[in-house]
């Protein structure tokens, strides 16, 4: 009986650095908005305001056409709203995320324009399927370069408020990530930062 070749040892590496995030640059997300604006080229109010929205909260698509109004608490301050998800074994979990002003009276806007009930949907009868769609339009309209998804409004949020707040666990913990290592995989951070973060939980 011959026995088997050991397999050489290989050594181990360290991964690479995360690359930076996907985010839209602040001047791809602005082009976007205002081709959805533009009445004359085909833009709609309702697309307009579900690109914003989803740009200024980092929600997630399922997120989003999941708010009813009543999920909005804009007299605190600061104003959040309450984004409630499934996980484990079917328990809810709630996170806050808070709202800037001209985001609350963005919203505000929107339910006063539409007419909506405390339990109505914020984006009632959309499905993400529509949403990927609405995307695209206004990226092509917009100029926009190829590879660019919804999903890259999320990206877009993370990035705004780490350039306004250089704080990751902030922007962690409006992300709803479980873990500083998915935000860094958001952003451009520092490894020796994020380092920090881990060794002081």
């Amino acid at each position: 009986m011959t026995k088997r070749p050991r397999q050489a040892k290989t050594a181990r590496t360290k991964p690479a650095p995360l690359a930076p995030g996907r985010a839209l640059p602040p001047e791809e997300y602005r082009a976007l908005i205002r081709a959805a604006q533009d009445r004359r080229r085909g833009g709609a109010a309702r697309d307009a305001f579900l690109l914003a929205f989803l740009g200024r909260t980092g929600l997630r698509v399922s997120e989003a056409l999941s708010l009813r109004v009543r999920d909005f608490h804009l007299t605190y301050r600061p104003a959040f709203l309450r984004v409630t998800t499934l996980k484990q074994r079917g328990r809810p979990r709630e996170h806050d995320v808070y709202l800037e002003p001209a985001t609350v009276n963005m919203v505000r806007a929107w339910v006063r324009h539409c007419r909506l009930l405390p339990r109505a949907l914020l984006f009632a009868g959309m499905r993400r399927r529509n949403c990927s769609r609405i995307f695209r339009v206004y990226a092509r309209l917009a100029g926009l370069p190829p590879g660019r998804t919804l999903h890259s409004l999320r990206h877009y949020r993370a990035s705004y408020l780490y350039a306004r707040t250089h704080d990751p666990e902030f922007v962690r913990s409006q992300m709803r990530h479980r873990s500083i290592s998915t935000t860094q995989g958001y952003l451009s951070i520092p490894e020796e930062q994020v380092d920090r973060y881990l060794q002081s939980l």
